[in-house]
Formats: C-alpha cells, sequence, structure tokens
C-alpha cells in the first residue's frame, strides 16, 4: 500500500478511457457506460461518457457540474458531504492516505496479473469497500471496484492510462448551448 501511495502521490495529472460496470442490487440490473477520464491535482476531475448515452460530470474542489445533452440540462451543485464517496475520490484526486484510512487486504491477482488490493473503511462511510487494481511492478491503477452500502458495485477499468501529460483546465470547463437548462443548486 505505501508503494500505491507513493506512486499516487507523484501523479499530478492523468487521463486514460474507461468502462464501467455496475451492478444496481434493487432491480436486478447490469449497467455497462463507456468514456473517458480527467484527473487533475488539486481536486480536479471530468468523466464524460460517451455510451450508452452522452453524459459529462464535472468537479473542480468545491462544484459538481452535471450535463446530460439529451435532456438539455446543466445541474450544479456544491461538494459537499455525502455528494460523492469522499474517500474513494480523495484517492482518484490523490489527495487520500490510503494505510490511514482503510484496512488493507490483498485479494488473488487478475487473470491478467495485475494486483488487487481489497480497502475497507476504517471509519463510517456511505460504501461497504473500495478495490484497487494495480499493475504489479509500477503500481499503476488498472482499475477500481466499489460497493456501497445497498450492495450496489461499480467497476472501472481503465485503458490508455496516461499520467502527468498535462491535463489543462480547460477540460474542467462545460460548454453548453445556449438553450440549455441552468438549474444552480449552490
Amino acid at each position: 500500500m505505501a508503494s500505491v501511495q507513493a506512486r499516487y502521490e507523484a501523479v499530478r495529472d492523468l487521463r486514460a478511457e474507461f468502462i464501467q460496470r455496475s451492478r444496481i442490487a434493487s432491480l436486478g440490473r447490469d449497467e455497462e457506460s463507456r468514456g473517458r477520464v480527467f484527473v487533475k491535482r488539486p481536486g480536479r476531475m471530468r468523466w464524460e461518457y460517451s455510451e450508452p448515452e452522452p453524459l459529462v460530470i464535472a468537479l473542480d474542489g468545491d462544484t459538481v457540474r452535471l450535463y446530460t445533452p439529451s435532456e438539455r440540462q446543466l445541474q450544479i451543485v456544491p461538494l459537499g458531504a455525502g455528494a460523492f464517496s469522499p474517500t474513494a475520490l480523495d484517492f482518484l484526486l490523490g489527495d487520500g492516505d490510503l494505510l490511514a484510512t482503510f484496512e488493507a487486504v490483498r485479494l488473488s491477482d487478475t487473470e491478467q496479473g495485475d494486483l488487487r488490493v481489497e480497502l475497507r473503511p476504517r471509519e463510517v462511510v456511505r460504501f461497504e469497500m473500495l478495490e484497487l487494481i494495480v499493475e504489479p511492478d509500477t503500481y499503476q491503477l488498472r482499475g477500481s471496484v466499489v460497493v456501497d452500502l445497498l450492495g450496489n458495485r461499480t467497476e472501472i477499468r481503465f485503458r490508455e492510462l496516461v499520467e502527468n501529460g498535462g491535463v489543462t483546465d480547460v477540460h474542467f470547463t462545460i460548454e453548453v448551448p445556449a438553450d440549455t437548462e441552468v438549474i444552480d443548486l449552490r
């Protein structure tokens, strides 16, 4: 865990393509999404979903902007307690302390040989566990799994991940058409 932590303390930004597979426990339904993600420290993240429908989620440290092109709607909400899983989000943004925040258990490696580590929060949070999937030699993040308190499971696998490649501030703005409904809840 110390090696994973050290690697991500050196990452200023990253970008990748992703595949997200979600299991919605209450509905007994599986969903798959694809897109791109951009992260820049401190505190900025953008998820661009291209499938099954376009959707953009941008975090700038203080607010979350959610743009749904099919509905021509932009929602702006404060990034406060309970908006996301703060501990999982902290790690992706490079601000979390894995050893202090989690109890870690190494799981069996993936079929591709990647390392899997199950992280259980030491304090009560909005999710049950976070699993990290990392490349065994470099500790580069390959994916993650989050299981929430309702049994919902979200797995994200990254491809073509580039660290410290120069993600710019432009990635964290959302340009919307003039006729877009803006719901600002700040």
